[in-house]
């Protein structure tokens, strides 16, 4: 095989403004180039294409590596399709990394020994994830807190489970479809109550399948029907005797992360003959607090005659009531005259009334009344009239 060429070109440019330093550098790796922002300690890399595999223990040629301990944030630009291996390990301090939609895979430790990273969104395009491609540490320990934000069924939600590597990887609602395109597939969601409480997860429809409660921070991985089980908080495969749907519910605690799992049952329960149709099955997850948290969510505004209302929805389960808002009532303001009649306009909603200005003649000043009192002079009288009038 044919050496491959690295053509390298650097440029380096120092300017001094106000007495500050700033280097910007840029450096090209065939299509891939990379710049450098000291201020910011951002690493970019642009280009099209994949990013070059590295070895392990040749770190020293990666063209970026000499901001390997200054880097703190990674941004890989769209037109990438692959981070290679070893291409940002041991950046120990690197604290956030950005992925376009456009890689496809990220190679064997790409991301290995970044100490700070503590969380990842790894986009739906990536296909592949190579051996302990991200949540590890220079230890090779996942660190404390780390979590990878990705969807459920992905490539990187799959090589987190195998890893026990947290992933964020939510329902889209607490009802949703399952589609299960193998006959031993296990697709997985996150959940993490932020209020002690119920949970109730269970299967609708005419499929044998079985669902799955794992502590995150416990669980043992195995693709093996039985030691799933094993492994399970609870599970169930024949609710109440009806042989097909799965029903459980199970205690959580506020802020622990769990994930619910669902499958067929057995390989013989799946004809993957049509896979978009017989594949599918639906899941619903209930959950009710043991003590709500209620924020407010909405509103809408009174008006003049008609109550508003305040909506508090409870950020754990949904819950929501509404708390009513008092009419504002009209706030009339004296406009003009029309004959003996004061011409009044809401300034609210612009309804208008009429008050004979006889009415209010030389009252004695009330709230009610100030407002005829134009001039502000402490009397109603003839001058406020001729005033209105005008």
């Amino acid at each position: 095989m044919k050496n491959k060429r690295l053509i390298c070109l650097i440029t380096a440019v120092a300017l001094i403004i106000s007495g500050v330093l700033s280097i910007s550098l840029t450096a090209v790796a065939g299509t891939v180039s990379f710049n450098y922002e000291p201020e910011s300690a951002t690493l970019t890399v642009k280009g099209s294409g994949d990013i070059l595999d590295y070895k392990e223990n040749d770190l020293k040629s990666r063209p970026w590596n000499v901001y390997r301990d200054e880097t703190k944030h990674i941004v890989i630009s769209d037109g990438i399709t692959s981070v290679g291996s070893y291409s940002f390990a041991q950046f120990k301090y690197t604290q956030t990394v950005e992925l376009p939609s456009s890689v496809k895979s990220i190679g064997e430790a790409s991301f290995a020994g970044c100490n700070k990273l503590l969380e990842l969104t790894v986009p739906d395009s990536v296909e592949t994830v190579g051996d302990y491609a991200f949540g590890f540490n220079d230890r090779m320990e996942t660190p404390q807190g780390f979590v990878a934000h990705c969807s459920t069924k992905s490539a990187a939600q799959a090589y987190c489970f195998r890893n026990n590597i947290m992933f964020d990887s939510p329902m889209d609602s607490m009802s949703t479809t399952a589609h299960i395109t193998k006959s031993d597939e296990l697709q997985l969601w996150s959940f993490v109550p932020l209020t002690d409480g119920k949970l109730t997860f269970y299967s609708t429809g005419k499929k044998n399948t079985v669902g799955f409660l794992f502590d995150a921070e416990n669980y043992v991985y195995s693709d093996n029907y039985g030691d799933l089980r094993r492994t399970a908080l609870i599970y169930d495969d024949d609710w109440n005797g009806g042989g097909l749907n799965f029903k459980f519910s199970y205690n959580l605690k506020a802020g622990k992360r769990y994930y619910l799992g669902a499958r067929f049952r057995l390989a013989r329960d799946y004809d993957g003959s049509t896979l978009t149709e017989n594949g599918k099955f639906d899941v619903v997850a209930e959950f009710v607090c043991s003590q709500h948290k209620y924020e407010l969510s909405s509103t809408v505004e009174p008006t003049c005659e008609e109550f508003g209302y305040n909506v508090y929805t409870c950020i754990a389960c949904g819950d929501s009531y509404k708390e009513n808002i008092s009419p504002l009532g009209h706030d009339f303001v004296p406009s003009n005259v029309d004959g003996s009649d004061v011409v009044l306009d809401c300034s609210r909603c612009g309804k208008t009334s009429r008050e004979p200005f006889a009415n209010v003649y030389h009252e004695e000043l009330t709230d009610e009344n100030r407002k005829f009192d134009v001039n502000s002079d402490g009397v109603i009288n003839a001058k406020d009239y001729a005033i209105l009038r005008k």
